[in-house]
């Protein structure tokens, strides 16, 4: 039994017949899938990018006890990363799954920290307040200024 997906016949040898045409059946049926998903993917550039993002952040206070003083909230722009980058499964007699896999995925490539003041405050109740020192809150904020492809799965940088 010959194969297209071996890539040398020392490697086909090896496999017993049974599990080789097992491999084949399952490689020969998501072939098409395969396919499909290098043209999705296509072979252009990457456009992983860093954009602005508007959410809505809630802080909650809490004193000694445990017990809740204040409730903040605001509606803020941040950035984000977000974008596709050029990923592929190829078809492996070698690997344990059938495919060779080399996933890429968009993420920051470096954070700043960002000061954002909370200009909704309320007291346990659902007062709004008004005193100087409890109407606003400060919170920091780690947000990506840069954003880049990497190998999915590597957080050693």
């Amino acid at each position: 039994m010959t194969s297209r997906y071996c890539t040398s016949t020392t490697t086909c040898a090896h496999l017993p017949r049974l599990a080789l045409a097992l491999v084949l059946l399952t490689l020969s049926s998501l072939e098409g899938h395969v396919s499909a998903l290098r043209y999705a993917q296509g072979t252009g550039d990457e456009n992983c990018e860093t954009l602005k993002s508007e959410i809505h952040l809630i802080k909650e206070e809490f004193d000694e006890l445990g017990r809740m003083q204040r409730t903040c909230n605001a509606d803020v722009i941040v950035n984000k990363c977000e974008g596709l980058c050029n990923s592929q499964v190829q078809p492996s007699v070698i690997t344990p799954t059938g495919f060779l896999k080399e996933c890429y995925c968009c993420r920051e490539s470096f954070l700043k920290e960002k000061i954002i003041t909370l200009t909704h405050c309320y007291d346990p109740d659902g007062t709004r307040l008004s005193t100087p020192e409890m109407a606003t809150m400060d919170i920091r904020l780690r947000e990506p200024t840069d954003c880049k492809c990497f190998k999915c799965g590597d957080f050693s940088r």
